[in-house]
């Protein structure tokens, strides 16, 4: 991509309802893809999806061979080689696990003593809280399980390999409404993380020029209440 004289951006997506779901003919809808299109649309920036799981789509954004991602939290490791904008919107982490396959939790001192095998996804973060804990609860930490993805979350539950996983929580109010599978599971009343998710930009392929201009795009939608208005259409999640 030459940002210089061109807007043409590759951004990562992948299948995760209601954020990003693509149809028979390979299009794609949801809540991610209507964030894009607010944004870019704006900017007046051609794009095109790439599908890349989460932790595969941050090696090639930092080596600048894709463009864009979204809901990514900005933190000190990331900001070498990402330009954040936004916020884009508030993320909501939450802990899922089989039923009845132990106590409900409800604070972190329970986490604290947790040992059981849990999955969360390759190159994610989940929280500074979480993150501490993982120093202090020292078994839990080597029981996680890193997965590329949250779609064998239900396969690995049902062999008895793992208990539960970190999701988002519009993404388990989808499963949960659409998905039978996930009537094995329960929500638990802890809220894992809270916390502004960003537009990310490489680097390394998108010029200071250009994130100027997608940056005031930025402005004057959020001024607009229009970034603020694509999850509202989706209330229900």
């Amino acid at each position: 991509m030459s940002c210089a004289q061109a807007c043409d951006l590759s951004v990562r997506t992948f299948a995760f309802p209601p954020f990003a779901m693509k149809d028979q003919h390979g299009h794609w809808s949801g809540i991610d893809i209507d964030y894009t299109k607010v944004l870019l649309d704006e900017s007046n920036c051609n794009y095109t999806f790439v599908e890349l799981p989460w932790g595969r789509g941050m090696e090639l954004l930092k080596m600048g061979k894709i463009d864009m991602m979204l809901n990514v939290t900005k933190t000190q490791q990331r900001a070498p080689y990402m330009h954040f904008v936004g916020p884009q919107r508030m993320e909501n982490l939450l802990l899922v696990s089989k039923k009845d396959a132990f106590p409900l939790i409800t604070k972190w001192d329970q986490m604290k003593t947790l040992q059981v095998n849990l999955m969360r996804q390759r190159g994610t973060f989940i929280g500074h809280r979480f993150e501490q804990l993982l120093g202090e609860n020292l078994e839990l930490n080597k029981r996680l399980i890193y997965l590329t993805d949250n779609v064998v979350n239900i396969d690995m539950i049902r062999k008895g390999r793992a208990l539960g996983f970190f999701a988002e929580k519009a993404y388990l109010k989808h499963e949960f409404d659409k998905n039978p599978d996930y009537s094995i599971l329960q929500v638990h009343p802890i809220v894992i993380n809270r916390n502004p998710v960003y537009y990310a930009f490489s680097k390394k392929s998108v010029s200071a020029k250009q994130l100027q201009i997608i940056t005031k795009s930025y402005q004057r939608l959020a001024e607009q209440n229009k970034i603020q208005a694509v999850e509202g259409q989706y209330d229900e999640y």
